[in-house]
């Protein structure tokens, strides 16, 4: 039957071609996971920092309204509040009575903002009470930072695929 159509063979790689190939997969999925790595590592590290800016502030702020707040002075926390909300971290404050009506609001925030809240006690008397809402944008650390930082393990790992690349180009060599 000489005169049937040859069914196509299927074509294999070289040895030497699929290590490389290997290789520059290998380094591809090395790569997604160190970035994915560093992004979670960075949004930890954004939390982390907020929340210890929010509850330092919120707690400051609580201290430094309460002679203001019991004084019913609504000019100097105002011009406390005004300097405070300056800040790009801080998008809202306010400052709320013992009977939880507004005293002073600066700024606006969504419901969903990350809110601090911590109350102005003199002793065992609650005055009111302070909440702070920040922007979680302002804390998180750019991508070029991120990569500016970790370029040690990039080049690494860039080194690491071209020996690889040599390595599998000269296996099917008599020399190795």
């Amino acid at each position: 039957m000489p005169d049937e159509p040859s069914q196509p063979t299927a074509r294999r790689l070289r040895k030497s071609t699929a290590v490389t190939l290997a290789a520059a997969a290998g380094y591809v999925i090395a790569w997604g996971v160190a970035v994915a790595g560093i992004g979670v590592m960075n949004a930890e590290r954004a939390a982390v920092a907020m929340s210890r800016f929010g509850n330092a502030t919120a707690e400051d702020l609580a201290h430094l309204s309460l002679d203001p707040l019991l004084r019913g002075d609504r000019i100097e926390l105002g011009l406390l509040t005004n300097r405070l909300a300056a800040r790009p971290e801080i998008r809202r404050i306010a400052i709320h009575t013992a009977d939880e009506r507004p005293f002073v609001v600066v700024g606006a925030a969504p419901a969903t903002a990350p809110t601090y809240v911590r109350p102005v006690a003199a002793g065992d008397t609650v005055a009111g009470e302070v909440s702070i809402a920040l922007d979680p944008a302002s804390f998180a650390v750019s991508s070029s930072f991120v990569l500016a930082e970790s370029w040690e393990f990039a080049f690494a790992g860039l080194a690491l695929t071209v020996f690889l690349f040599y390595l599998g180009s000269r296996l099917g060599s008599p020399e190795l």
